[in-house]
């Protein structure tokens, strides 16, 4: 093994930042499936933000697909920067300290809400470089060390984190690819107990879609959301 380079203090600054990365993920989960039971549908407004948050110029077409085994959420908005893949593994906020830019945060710390779903998800969908090159990723995130015992759950978490880290640094690795059609989703296995979430997700979201859809085209930036589309149960309701 080459010495390292890095000084006693470098190395115990990045063993700490590791440990707290680590034990706010744990915690936060902790908490949310603790939360009161109104809260634990959260999950869909923070996945539609996101959305709007990177909305283009004609506005983002949002699908989400439901079925008693899956949620998926796709979206054809902007592709992903760095920056917004290591904001969801790191439940960090892209937002200005001012709130300024048209954002609240892409991606930021509300994402570990939608693991009431499941603590593991996978992410596919398009990623670009700092020099505009484009490549397709499929990416996973996995929080399942939260469940495990005290002792060994920060290890595990803090591996796990590493371990995905690595894979959104190799994504710009490959050779740049011509992309003309933008598909970003992500994708929750449910169990007997998420389900329960996910849908209840769904009907808030139906119920209130007229109303969200109206503030998404008065806002006067432009319609973020240009339509939104729920399959389930065998039917698919479209919303512009």
């Amino acid at each position: 093994m080459e010495p390292s380079n890095k000084t006693e203090a470098e190395v115990e600054r990045e063993q700490q930042r590791s440990e707290s990365e680590a034990r706010d993920i744990i915690h936060d989960i902790g908490r949310l499936y603790t939360s009161p039971e109104e809260r634990k549908s959260r999950w869909i407004w923070e996945l539609l933000q996101n959305a709007k948050d990177v909305a283009t110029a004609e506005g983002t077409e949002i699908v989400i697909e439901l079925t008693e085994n899956l949620l998926k959420f796709s979206h054809n908005g902007l592709p992903f920067a760095t920056k917004h893949l290591l904001a969801i593994l790191y439940k960090t906020s892209t937002k200005s300290l001012d709130g300024q830019g048209g954002t609240t945060g892409k991606y930021g710390t509300g994402f570990v809400t939608t693991h009431i779903l499941n603590k593991k998800l996978s992410i596919s969908g398009v990623h670009e470089d700092s020099s505009g090159g484009k490549r397709r990723f499929l990416l996973e995130i996995d929080r399942s060390a939260a469940s495990l015992d005290e002792s060994i759950a920060l290890k595990s978490m803090q591996e796990s984190l590493i371990k995905t880290f690595d894979e959104i640094n190799k994504i710009s690795s490959g050779p740049a690819e011509f992309i003309s059609k933008i598909e970003n989703t992500f994708i929750y296995q449910l169990t007997p107990a998420s389900f329960p979430y996910a849908l209840k997700g769904i009907q808030e979201l139906e119920r209130n879609i007229a109303f969200t859809l109206l503030i998404n085209q008065s806002q006067g930036s432009g319609k973020k959301i240009k339509s939104i589309t729920i399959n389930y149960n065998g039917q698919s309701n479209w919303h512009t």
